[in-house]
């Protein structure tokens, strides 16, 4: 093994939101990706059954009306949660950064 000088606090990650440079986490992020997550999974999940069902007719689609409705509804609404969570987390990263960009007093 490789020794080293590094004591154990050195190798501990700490518990804090805030960086020696920049914010690491604020909850921002969470909620923005849980409500963006929601919304574009139950609009998804809408689309694919009304698509599936046949109500809305979308040429070149019709092989999703093919399975059972509740069954396209489902993995249209598991597509909409992880988009609209990705969308939802990057916008709140965005925001988180620019909530610090305007408190930093430099």
């Amino acid at each position: 093994m490789k020794e080293t000088n590094r004591r154990e606090e050195d190798l501990k990650a700490g518990y804090t939101n805030e960086g020696p440079q920049v914010v690491v986490y604020r909850p921002v992020i969470l909620h923005a990706a849980l409500i963006g997550a929601l919304i574009f999974g139950v609009v998804l999940a809408i689309a694919g059954y009304l698509i599936a069902n046949g109500t809305w007719a979308i040429v070149d689609l019709g092989q999703i009306s093919a399975p059972f409705p509740g069954t396209t509804a489902v993995t249209f609404g598991g597509v909409g949660m992880a988009l609209g969570g990705l969308i939802g987390g990057l916008y709140g990263l965005s925001r988180m950064l620019r909530e610090h960009k305007k408190s930093r007093k430099y």
